[in-house]
């Protein structure tokens, strides 16, 4: 991205990602939408497993945090190509906050 460059931010109740075809319908309009950053809530991720698939679909960068009720979850997206570095990356029992350098 250039000096005067622009940047897309998304936030979104996405109400879980755990089926197939619901996460890759929103995965893609994400990038067809051409967001840089996406915060996402109530994913619903239970799981380590879970979270090394996400990781595989999404095409860039991405942190989870793993809850056990049905409306926990949340995760950050960074699209791939974004040049930024994440200094920090905080993880709470639903949060999660990242500090860009």
């Amino acid at each position: 991205m250039g000096k005067n460059s622009q940047i897309s931010i998304l936030t979104l109740n996405v109400n879980g990602l755990l089926g197939n075809a619901h996460r890759s319908a929103i995965f893609t309009y994400f990038l067809l939408k051409a967001y840089y950053i996406v915060l996402l809530q109530e994913t619903h991720v239970h799981d380590a497993k879970t979270v090394s698939l996400f990781k595989r679909e999404w095409p860039g960068r991405s942190f989870f945090t793993i809850g056990t009720t049905p409306t926990s979850g949340c995760a950050i997206l960074l699209r791939d190509g974004l040049q930024c570095h994440a200094d920090c990356v905080k993880y709470g029992a639903d949060s999660l906050s990242l500090v860009f350098i």
